[in-house]
């Protein structure tokens, strides 16, 4: 027998911890409160008195609602719009929106199928109740047979995405990691995807810095630098007076620097 990895464990104890305390708590609960609502959904798509679980039974329901429901079909398509958000700056902590596609929104047209039509209702329905986009296999599952089923969860709700740009000649000109976190993301599932995902692809990546720029101020200029912080001073002010010329300590080393002085003479 194989031994499990650090993966299959992590994601072992992120079911037992998280999702399997989830279900039991708060989704049941919602189900429960919105169950005239959940019924109303599967009278409207012929599914009371219906469990699908194969796909033959998915096929079969799709077959039978064609000619029941064909009065429902309309053209079905998605527009996507992407904002970016960054911090400006370490003291405002300001947060700055840019657009990141070039054509947006972007048009996905999904056709004017009853499968169409059934997803886009769906996943009105889900936005209705509140249910996060991330449960959409597991809460299909619960309207097909009325059952919450573990398998349909993946791991971890977090999406991680490498772009890469080339240029002309087929040369790699930037490679970028994203990650798309969902409403229900916690800390705790982004430290094992950074672990497991992220760390590993960063070292592939041809930019990848392994060195260090800027020294480490000592404890006694971090000392000038926490009273003039104290002061009313902003980090990019006390690096300015310090160092005028720019050459020593970029923000990031400064605030650690302030921040580690501060805890010792805490001590």
């Amino acid at each position: 027998m194989r031994k499990k990895n650090k993966k299959q464990k992590a994601f072992e104890e992120y079911q037992k911890k998280y999702i399997g305390k989830f279900l039991k708590g708060e989704l049941t609960l919602l189900l429960k409160k919105h169950q005239k609502e959940i019924d109303n959904f599967r009278k409207e798509w012929r599914l009371t008195k219906r469990k699908i679980k194969t796909a033959k039974d998915y096929q079969n329901w799709l077959k039978e609602i064609e000619k029941e429901l064909k009065d429902r079909k309309f053209e079905v398509a998605y527009f996507e719009e992407e904002e970016g958000h960054t911090l400006k700056g370490y003291d405002t902590v300001a947060i700055e929106l840019f657009t990141l596609m070039e054509e947006s929104p972007r048009i996905t047209p999904q056709g004017d199928s009853l499968k169409a039509v059934f997803d886009y209702r769906f996943r009105q329905l889900m936005r209705k109740l509140g249910i996060d986009p991330d449960w959409y296999g597991l809460f299909l599952n619960y309207i097909f047979t009325g059952e919450i089923n573990l398998k349909f969860v993946g791991h971890p709700n977090i999406e991680v995405t490498e772009r890469f740009i080339f240029g002309p000649e087929n040369d790699e000109i930037d490679h970028r990691i994203s990650l798309n976190i969902g409403p229900n993301t916690r800390k705790e599932e982004i430290d094992n995807v950074w672990k497991f995902i992220v760390e590993p692809l960063q070292k592939t990546m041809k930019s990848l810095w392994k060195g260090k720029i800027r020294k480490r101020p000592t404890h006694k200029i971090a000392l000038k630098m926490l009273k003039l912080k104290e002061q009313g001073l902003t980090i990019s002010q006390i690096i300015e007076k310090i160092d005028p010329e720019g050459k020593k300590w970029d923000i990031i080393s400064a605030q650690k620097a302030i921040e580690r002085v501060r805890k010792r003479i805490k001590k």
